[in-house]
């Protein structure tokens, strides 16, 4: 039987992956709404608050 405990439950090198991905995502969204018209910016900041919100309520259940 293995010994379960030794095994890390928070694998770090996905979780600081995962950390710079959000970040270059941002950055990416931001630099879109710059080149884009102001009705596609509202979309896009519209959703990236939506995803945000749903995002929150999975983490919290």
């Amino acid at each position: 039987m293995a010994n379960s405990l030794d095994e890390p439950l928070i694998d770090w090198q996905a979780e600081n992956l995962l950390k710079i991905l959000v970040f270059v995502v941002i950055f990416g969204i931001a630099v879109a709404i710059n080149i884009i018209s102001k009705k596609v910016e509202h979309a896009i900041a519209f959703a990236f608050i939506c995803t945000i919100i749903a995002g929150a309520f999975l983490i919290i259940k």
